[in-house]
């Protein structure tokens, strides 16, 4: 009877060393560390008019080639792991989705879910595609640059700043952040520009024919090198005028922020 009392106690014992033991291992965090990975890749672009673009690990650049059958898709992959081997193994987890529906070429990234030896953190994305593609941007979770496109484009949904340089054609912009438009809008084209909290800067030729629009809740509005035939409406929160012969339209609203309209040669 007292054999079976001392083999039961240290029993007992082993289990509670056992139990600690394990307690320890699992709560000494896993150290990972940062590795990053480029990626580029060509894509026909054949028979397609528009380019819509949807990325929610980064942000977005999107610059016009002279190419029109093609595009380039390039990635800047960012990964923790516990080792560059298994980072290597896991950069192809995060991959660029390109599909086609009717006329629309769908470019998005793509990633698995996390686990406590991989982490997906980051993916930024840069499309060169052909200058006249009409681009739409879905989602960027980050900031967005266009450069070089005469095409419709339009961005949503974004959280971060938008830069868009040495554009022509119509234009449609809703942020969160701040907008900075470089533009030439032919006649009867249209630039809307919508912020909630951000500043404006608006740059259009100053022989642009377009009526005007300018509204911002708590800010002030400014224009530069610019001559207008009618002025309807002007203080420091509205602007409303008409350039040249009116036959575009610009539009341009923001909650909190100031607005700049720039006229260049």
């Amino acid at each position: 009877m007292k054999y079976f009392k001392i083999h039961y106690i240290t029993v007992i014992a082993l289990i509670f060393l056992i139990v600690s033991c394990d307690r320890n291992q699992t709560s000494e965090p896993i150290e990972l560390k940062t590795y990053t990975k480029d990626y580029y890749s060509n894509s026909s672009t054949q028979n397609a008019k528009i380019i819509s673009i949807y990325n929610s690990m980064g942000g977005v650049i999107i610059t016009g080639w002279s190419f029109v059958d093609s595009m380039r898709v390039y990635m800047y992959k960012t990964i923790e792991a516990t080792s560059k081997e298994l980072a290597e193994m896991h950069f192809d987890d995060i991959q660029s989705i390109i599909t086609k529906t009717g006329d629309t070429l769908v470019v998005a990234i793509d990633y698995l879910l996390d686990s406590d030896e991989i982490k997906y953190k980051h993916s930024s994305l840069s499309l060169d595609i052909p200058y006249k593609m009409n681009c739409k941007v879905s989602y960027s979770n980050g900031e967005i640059f266009i450069d070089n496109l005469s095409s419709d484009l339009s961005i949503e949904e974004s959280e971060n700043k938008i830069q868009i340089d040495r554009h022509e054609g119509s234009c449609e912009v809703t942020s969160n952040n701040e907008i900075s438009v470089q533009t030439v809008l032919p006649d009867s084209d249209h630039c809307k520009l919508n912020t909630t909290e951000g500043d404006v800067s608006l740059s259009i030729p100053d022989t642009t024919n377009s009526k005007v629009d300018l509204k911002t809740d708590d800010g002030t509005i400014t224009y530069t090198n610019l001559t207008f035939d009618q002025v309807l409406i002007q203080n420091n929160n509205n602007l409303n005028g008409i350039l040249g012969t009116g036959d575009a339209e610009i539009t341009v609203y923001t909650k909190k922020g100031d607005i700049e309209l720039i006229g260049f040669k």
